[in-house]
């Protein structure tokens, strides 16, 4: 099996931008190719991808990364650079088995209020309907219907402080590893509730461990492949923005 690996990763603030500026190509850590090899390692999201192909003897074709701290909106022309350096790299690798992402979930670039349901709206239109893409992404994303329609499945932090991410980015691996397969057939459902969340720990005691208390429950049932409860990102202003769960089973909508 060949897995393709990328990422772009922003928490956008559409309010900052008289504080922070628009945000710029600069701000963000740019790697290409084998230069995302380095997370090897690292309790991050692509570490987890990279560490769970090497464990399952997954050849990786790394394509690009960038990721930037929260700040203001990305610049049209950053956003559309970085978006064309991950289609040329699927262009260029037109045998890979599936695709593997690094996303935030509320990413905002000027023009592109959904930056992330854009970004798969434009790889489907490069690798078609069928290939595997699933994406391991923030807690804090604004989750919307273009997102959920069009990746195979998404696996969002369950944690704040985001201390799983390394394990979300080796779900997201192993339930493309699935699709491909045919092992499981993931179908997904959205539900976006009209609440704003403020940035709330999942540590024990805290009524978002309670959320995950349930969305766990959720999971133990048989056909459930993933419930999330996203808190949303709040300071994006964007008709997305909010509180969403996302529950994703095999083959089963009305489950």
């Amino acid at each position: 099996m060949k897995f393709a690996i990328a990422s772009l990763a922003h928490e956008t603030n559409t309010y900052a931008v008289d504080v922070t500026g628009y945000t710029e190509r600069h701000h963000f850590d740019i790697k290409h190719g084998n230069e995302l090899l380095r997370f090897a390692g690292m309790r991050t999201f692509l570490g987890g991808m990279i560490d769970e192909c090497n464990r399952r003897g997954i050849e990786i074709v790394p394509i690009f990364s960038a990721i930037a701290p929260p700040s203001g909106i990305i610049k049209t022309d950053v956003y559309l650079e970085f978006r064309e350096a991950i289609l040329k790299g699927l262009r260029d690798n037109s045998d890979i088995d599936a695709l593997v992402l690094e996303i935030h979930g509320a990413g905002v670039a000027d023009g592109f209020p959904d930056m992330e349901g854009d970004l798969i709206t434009a790889i489907r239109e490069v690798v078609g309907p069928t290939l595997p893409v699933t994406a391991a992404l923030d807690l804090h994303g604004n989750i919307s219907l273009a997102m959920t329609t069009q990746f195979t499945a998404l696996f969002g932090n369950h944690l704040y402080p985001h201390t799983d991410s390394a394990d979300r980015g080796a779900e997201a691996v192993s339930a493309a590893v699935d699709a491909l397969k045919a092992t499981t057939k993931p179908v997904t459902e959205l539900v976006s509730l009209p609440i704003l969340l403020q940035a709330s720990t999942t540590d024990e005691g805290f009524p978002a461990a309670e959320m995950n208390k349930i969305c766990s429950t959720i999971e133990s049932r048989p056909g459930v492949i993933d419930c999330t409860v996203f808190h949303g990102f709040p300071f994006t202003d964007t008709a997305d923005v909010g509180v969403h769960v996302v529950c994703t089973t095999d083959n089963d909508r009305t489950l």
